[in-house]
């Protein structure tokens, strides 16, 4: 699959998502837009084939400043293990929590709010 399809697909299964993020936002947006549009004031909302434009450009804008945040998230853990230890501690509390409400994996929505 294409990388332009798959920014489509992942702009039509957002539109329909019940999780509410930036994306989201901007899609409902442009729905009500070109619902309410009056030609005397023009277009305010950003056309469909920008957003997927916009979509495209952080996917692949991600991919460096992931690497280069891992990298120097590796670095500082490595270098301060005070910092190494608190980051552990707070692992370990989610994972216990988690443990104690009876969940087997973690969720994003839920134990990472």
């Amino acid at each position: 699959m294409s990388l332009a399809r798959s920014v489509g697909s992942f702009c039509a299964t957002a539109r329909d998502s019940s999780r509410e993020n930036l994306l989201t936002a901007v899609l409902c947006s442009n729905m009500a837009a070109e619902k309410n549009l009056d030609v005397s004031i023009g277009r305010s909302a950003p056309t469909d084939e920008e957003i997927r434009g916009n979509v495209f450009i952080f996917l692949v804008a991600g991919y460096d400043t992931t690497a280069n945040t891992i990298q120097f998230s590796s670095l500082v853990l490595a270098l301060h293990q005070d910092v190494q230890e608190r980051v552990l501690d707070k692992i370990d509390a989610v994972y216990a929590r988690a443990k104690k409400e009876g969940h087997t994996e973690l969720s994003y929505e839920h134990d990472f709010p």
